[in-house]
């Protein structure tokens, strides 16, 4: 047993090393930053578990812990407490608190959604937010600068005030 343990640990020292001088890596398993095994400058395209806080550049694949950041791109499966992303998304965000500081194109599900940017696709959850929506925001509070879609919740403010700025349980806008 302590030999399948040492070799274990060995492949794993052995294979983290060669990791890191890759600028993408196919997995990533982090306690936190920078106890990980990729840098955090490093993108991953695969799978990515942060037990406690991990960030990547960009990541292609599936995202799954507790804090998840990344400096770049998303584009696939991001689940986690917090989950932040400085670049544009793709895909499906869960958590209790998500931020895109770019564009999302999917679905953002989770007590506070927050999208720099422009979302395409639903956002749903206790708070939502977007520079701009084309599809629908799902929530208690729902607030767009432009949108081209539906809002459904208890308070929906659309600034563009195209047709209506705001309007309780429906807002709606299909003009351009």
């Amino acid at each position: 047993m302590k030999n399948a343990c040492f070799i274990l640990t060995l492949i794993f020292l052995i294979g983290s090393s060669a990791l890191r001088a890759e600028s993408t890596s196919p997995i990533q398993i982090s306690l936190f930053n920078p106890i990980q095994i990729v840098n955090e400058d490093h993108s991953i395209t695969g799978l990515r578990i942060n037990f406690i806080y991990g960030k990547n550049k960009d990541l292609t694949g599936i995202d799954y812990g507790l804090v998840n950041m990344l400096s770049g791109d998303l584009s696939g499966l991001q689940f986690g407490l917090y989950n932040k992303v400085e670049g544009s998304a793709s895909g499906l965000q869960f958590g209790m608190v998500n931020i895109v500081e770019g564009d999302f194109t999917g679905w953002q599900e989770g007590v506070v959604n927050l999208v720099d940017g422009s979302v395409t696709g639903l956002q749903s959850g206790f708070y939502n937010s977007s520079k701009s929506t084309q599809g629908v925001m799902l929530g208690i509070i729902n607030v767009t600068d432009n949108l081209h879609g539906l809002q459904i919740g208890l308070v929906n403010i659309n600034r563009a005030g195209d047709p209506f700025e705001f309007l309780p349980i429906i807002n709606f806008s299909f003009s351009k």
